[in-house]
Parts: structure tokens; C-alpha cells; sequence
């Protein structure tokens, strides 16, 4: 089943962005790991390495590799970036639907009850809509959502 926790069982959360303290989310970013960064540059550096592999030594092809992840990183820009993220227990990764920044949790010593979210994010709860009737989820503390 999509967006449950294999292991346990509890259903993965989704907050908007907004409905946390703007200095976490921008936290997330910040210190979070770029995982599209990450996958580009271990694409880039795998491709120099395959294709520097016959004409120089192992050690010449990581230093090409590593000039080239370190000149792409000075231009490095992306519209959506997505972070995943471990803080005291929470893990998870913002990502983006229709344009808004949400953060998803995968993990977390906070469980709460929740409405379903729409059928683009199948069977995880939404974290903005608590129903004590509702399906049983992984959340953020409560020192984390936004004061106003």
C-alpha cells in the first residue's frame, strides 16, 4: 500500500508548508540533503568516470569528476528543490504539488489522527485536517506548526 509505513503500519503525513514555523521549513531546506542535487551529481560523476575509464587512472578520472560536480554546483538552480530530512525522530522530505511547498512525513515518535488526503497522495493523512475519527498518521510536534 502506497504511503504507509511498511514496517508498522501508520499512515505517512503531509502538512503544507504554511501551516508550519516558516523558520523550520526554511531550516528543512537549508540543512536538509538537495536529493535532486544528489542525484544529478552522482550522474555526472558516473558519467565522466565510465567515460574517462580508459584513457586515465582512477584517481585522474575522480579529480575530472569532482571539478565538474564543483563547477556544477556554483550554477545550481532549481524551480521545486526537495530536501529530505531527520530532526529528533522526524523523517521525512518537503516536495511540491501544484506549486506548493508540503513537507511529508515518513517517520515519527508523533502519531495523530487525520483525514485522508485527495486521491494525488493516496492513502497518507493529511496533517492539516485532524478528525479524532479519522486514520491514525505520522505528524510533526506540535512546537513546529505555524503560531498564527
Amino acid at each position: 500500500m502506497s504511503n504507509v509505513n511498511l514496517e508498522t503500519g501508520i499512515r505517512y503525513g503531509l502538512i503544507a508548508a504554511r501551516s508550519l514555523d516558516s523558520e523550520l521549513v526554511c531550516d528543512l531546506q537549508t540543512n536538509g540533503i538537495d536529493l535532486h542535487w544528489e542525484e544529478a551529481a552522482s550522474e555526472l560523476r558516473d558519467n565522466i568516470k565510465r567515460i574517462c575509464k580508459e584513457y586515465l587512472r582512477d584517481s585522474d578520472s575522480d579529480d575530472v569528476a569532482d571539478q565538474a560536480v564543483g563547477r556544477m554546483s556554483d550554477n545550481w538552480e532549481q524551480d521545486e528543490p526537495v530536501h529530505s530530512f531527520d530532526v529528533n525522530g522526524v523523517k521525512g522530505q518537503t516536495t511540491w504539488l501544484g506549486g506548493a511547498l508540503l513537507v511529508m512525513v515518513f517517520e515519527s515518535p508523533f502519531t495523530d489522527y487525520f483525514d485522508l488526503c485527495s486521491p494525488c497522495v493516496p492513502n497518507c493523512c493529511d496533517l492539516d485536517s485532524f478528525n479524532p475519527d479519522g486514520y491514525i498518521g505520522y505528524t510533526v510536534p506540535e512546537n513546529w506548526r505555524n503560531k498564527s
